[in-house]
């Protein structure tokens, strides 16, 4: 269903004006601004005789303008502006810059610049063990406290964490923070503010308590409330982000100056419209669309608005008539490039047409702008499937069976049988999802085959299909490129990881530079991650003794430019990857793994660690430890990442576990054995992601590697073609 909104629902404007189409008018008869003033027009002819402005302001010509050296609307909100006289980064640690100037932070005395000592007597500034989790910014030394960012759980002194519902204020809602990468953090619901933790008030509690403070949060208390706001640094005030106007404290909003004179300004979905009978992109041109004298007329149930389809269980439903003299026009439905062939009905009416568009089962890929057009008319309509309403597939393994199941808001979920790995009854098997090709590839035979299926058929109708077969190889850790289609495989009877093609059966390479897996000391494998886009592999090894330790390496997918990535202080179970598509900001995504480190003289404990990723793929920027386990709880190798949620497996009972959201998930009607192995995610690939080898198979007639970097490519020649030649 269609809801239209009114574009003057959230405007306030002086008692003696109306809104229009969103903007403030002063009624017939009187003059002023329609906001703050609209008087008489026989009254005083000053025009800023009654205008209210913002002390930092003055009024000209009825209009409130910021005075200079500050910017801001002159109403609410008139700020510095900041000079070239410092930065943060060029202030003390325990100092910020304020107005051009460096100033020591509350109980610090001294230039700004390159003193801040402590003030006797004051708090201390060292806030010790300060930890954010999943990121460190969530948490922040302020003043000498460890202070949460807004909407995060202090879960003990110096610890902030993510949210779940429970812990959120009854009038909050616990969702993802751009802020923060996704991180979930507790939000006030529409028409509530607060900090979504402990308070969430109605909005119409006045703002006069919420300013009586004088004392200036460096931090903007965690962070702006207002959609489209950001934290000045500077001057520790929450500001509207270009482009949009407001004070940054009560509302920031789509600026219409942005738009055509001629067009319509849709401030709630912030864009510009051209009005009915014209065309263009709103912001730069408006021109009217030449009309015949039996003009055609076209509506859309819904026009010019969003709709938003939150549960795809519904079928996407559109309908647009055609009316006018001319009838030789019967309209036709113009669909984004990314979506699904639709089901189009057209129906003779008596002044016209209807036509009718119906997608069954959308998908994020059937977002977009719909069009209806019969000549030069036209009228559309955007349509929006949030992310959130696609659901995935969770692949578990427990012994020889393959099990699928759904992605659940319950605790509990059930499973059906997919498949059997052939002749490996009761014996381990390492198993991943292609979400290119919906392929679900494992190992069977005891691990001396590997075989990919489809995942859509049924287990009465899967055929299945060999990869690569031999009775000297046995493969345990299994990893694919979905923008290649290539399979990397831990063989662990010689120790060395080989790649293969499964459009290309019965040929492989083996990447024989990895000098890690050469050396004389005898490693032990625990598992393997990729990042297609930047071409990049990454692996845990780990030596035998009695003190566990290991490291996680880093090369290019055809093996070169190999270097330890990281020098653990235990024994890695398993390692995953959620990579940044495209990379996002200065990060490339997260690498995630679990390690079982000593505690005490004989004690071990299991620790589940996440690293946020350089721009590269090879820094490490934060490197948090997430959760450490209890003694009754027992991972097991399976781990693996999708869109911000991580999920593992335990080793002694038929449940897994999810992080962003927090939950323990029960699986019902599980095969083969009481306990989980390996897990993977079947869902949508990123969107527009790509990387050397993706188109053609890099036209490369063997196997094609992309380099460190993800910008080129290397054919290489398979073990077992001995005649062939290298292609540059």
């Amino acid at each position: 269903m269609l809801i239209f909104s009114d574009r003057c629902a959230n405007v306030r404007c002086h008692e003696n004006a109306k809104c229009d189409d969103g903007y403030c008018r002063c009624k017939e008869g009187f003059e002023g601004d329609g906001y703050s003033e609209c008087r008489r027009k026989s009254e005083d002819r000053d025009p800023c005789a009654r205008i209210r402005c913002h002390p930092q302001a003055q009024c000209e010509y009825g209009f409130c303008r910021c005075k200079n050296g500050y910017k801001g609307d002159g109403y609410w909100n008139c700020q510095p502006i900041q000079s070239d006289l410092c930065r943060a980064e060029q202030c003390h640690q325990f100092a910020r810059c304020v107005e051009g100037q460096c100033r020591c932070l509350d109980g610090y005395e001294g230039d700004g610049y390159q003193m801040c000592n402590i003030i006797p007597g004051a708090t201390s500034a060292d806030c010790g063990n300060c930890n954010g989790i999943p990121f460190k910014e969530i948490a922040q030394c302020v003043g000498g406290r460890c202070v949460c960012a807004r909407g995060f759980i202090e879960v003990q002194a110096g610890v902030c964490m993510e949210c779940v519902q429970d812990n959120c204020h009854q009038d909050a809602v616990c969702r993802p923070d751009d802020r923060f990468n996704g991180a979930y953090s507790c939000h006030c619901k529409s028409g509530f503010t607060g900090d979504g933790v402990s308070v969430c008030k109605p909005e119409s509690v006045g703002r006069e308590d919420a300013t009586s403070s004088q004392a200036i949060d460096p931090t903007c208390g965690g962070g702006c409330r207002i959609r489209n706001a950001e934290c000045d640094r500077y001057t520790g005030t929450c500001k509207c982000r270009s482009g949009y106007d407001g004070d940054g404290e009560r509302g920031c909003y789509w600026n219409c100056k942005l738009c055509h004179p001629s067009a319509i300004c849709d401030r709630e979905n912030e864009r510009c419209i051209c009005p009915s009978g014209y065309r263009g992109d709103g912001q730069t041109f408006c021109e009217q669309i030449p009309v015949r004298q039996d003009s055609i007329k076209v509506r859309i149930m819904g026009e010019g608005e969003v709709m938003h389809i939150t549960d795809i269980s519904h079928p996407l439903e559109l309908r647009c008539f055609v009316t006018g003299s001319d009838q030789s026009y019967s309209g036709q439905w113009i669909q984004p490039h990314s979506a699904q062939e639709p089901i189009v009905t057209k129906t003779r009416q008596q002044d016209g047409y209807e036509i009718s568009l119906r997608i069954n089962q959308p998908t994020i890929t059937d977002s977009g702008r719909y069009e209806c057009r019969a000549g030069n008319v036209a009228a559309f309509i955007d349509v929006n499937v949030e992310e959130s309403a696609i659901p995935f597939t969770v692949l578990l393994t427990s012994d020889d069976g393959i099990l699928m199941t759904q992605s659940t808001d319950s605790n509990v979920t059930k499973a059906t049988l997919w498949n059997i790995a052939e002749n490996n009854k009761y014996g381990r098997v390492s198993m991943v999802g292609d979400c290119n090709s919906q392929r679900i590839i494992y190992t069977s035979d005891y691990g001396h085959t590997i075989r990919w299926g489809n995942s859509n058929s049924g287990q009465n109708k899967l055929v299945t299909k060999e990869i690569y077969t031999s009775q000297i190889n046995r493969f345990r850790n299994l990893a694919v490129d979905s923008l290649s289609g290539n399979v990397f495989a831990w063989e662990e009877a010689f120790g060395k990881i080989m790649v293969f093609n499964p459009n290309k059966p019965n040929i492989h390479y083996t990447l024989e530079s990895l000098h890690s897996l050469t050396s004389s000391e005898q490693q032990n494998f625990a598992g393997l991650a990729l990042h297609s886009t930047l071409g990049l592999m990454y692996w845990a090894i780990y030596t035998d003794g009695w003190r566990p330790n290991g490291t996680i390496q880093v090369a290019s997918m055809s093996g070169e430019n190999e270097e330890q990535l990281l020098q653990l202080t235990g024994e890695p179970l398993a390692i995953s990857i959620s990579p940044a598509t495209p990379v996002n900001g200065n990060s490339a995504g997260k690498l995630c793994w679990m390690q079982r480190s000593s505690k005490g003289m004989f004690g071990l404990v299991t620790e589940l660690h996440c690293a946020r990723l350089g721009q590269t793929g090879r820094e490490i920027l934060t490197n948090e430890k997430i959760r450490e386990f209890s003694p009754s709880e027992e991972p097991s190798f399976g781990m693996t990442q999708y869109k911000g949620t991580l999920l593992w497996t335990d080793a002694s009972k038929t449940v897994y576990y999810s992080i962003n959201p927090d939950r323990r998930i029960r699986v019902r009607y599980v095969c083969c054995s009481n306990r989980f192995q390996a897990i993977s995610v079947l869902g949508d690939c990123p969107q527009a992601s790509t990387n050397p080898c993706t188109y053609s198979n890099g036209r490369c007639r063997y196997i094609c590697l992309p380099n460190d970097g993800g910008r080129s490519r290397t054919c290489v020649c398979p073990d077992n073609e001995p005649g062939c030649h290298k292609e540059m």
